[in-house]
């Protein structure tokens, strides 16, 4: 994909982002990369890296980082974030069942990203 083309699209997927988690998450989104998405089992916090977008099951006093991708690097990262936020809220289940499970470590660690991205 031309790079113009990649920057139309990935503008277009924000635009989309926006009308999924409002105003004020998106400024979040913005400025760090973050979303927080509140699951019927678990809280889920996403994150964007480079061109991926990370994916964090948030337990009471733990975190497991996942692994879950979509294959294509054409796919704006927005769109990933789309893709996993919409999973997280609608398929919670599949998602915790496909994912494969990278790390776990103490909640403590990132206490501060999950609160600033749920805007607690």
């Amino acid at each position: 994909m031309k790079e113009v083309e990649k920057q139309k699209a990935e503008e277009k997927a924000k635009e989309l982002l926006l009308d999924l988690i409002g105003p004020e998450q998106m400024e979040i989104y913005n400025r760090t990369g973050r979303v927080f998405v509140k699951g019927t089992r678990f809280d889920w916090l996403l994150q964007t890296v480079g061109s991926r977008c990370n994916l964090r099951k948030l337990k009471k006093d733990k975190v497991h980082d996942l692994c879950i991708h979509i294959d294509n690097d054409q796919i704006p990262k927005t769109d990933q974030v789309i893709g996993y936020l919409l999973s997280a809220k609608f398929n919670e289940e599949h998602l915790d069942r496909t994912a494969n499970l990278v790390r776990t470590y103490d909640r403590k660690s990132v206490e501060k990203d999950i609160k600033e991205a749920a805007n607690a």
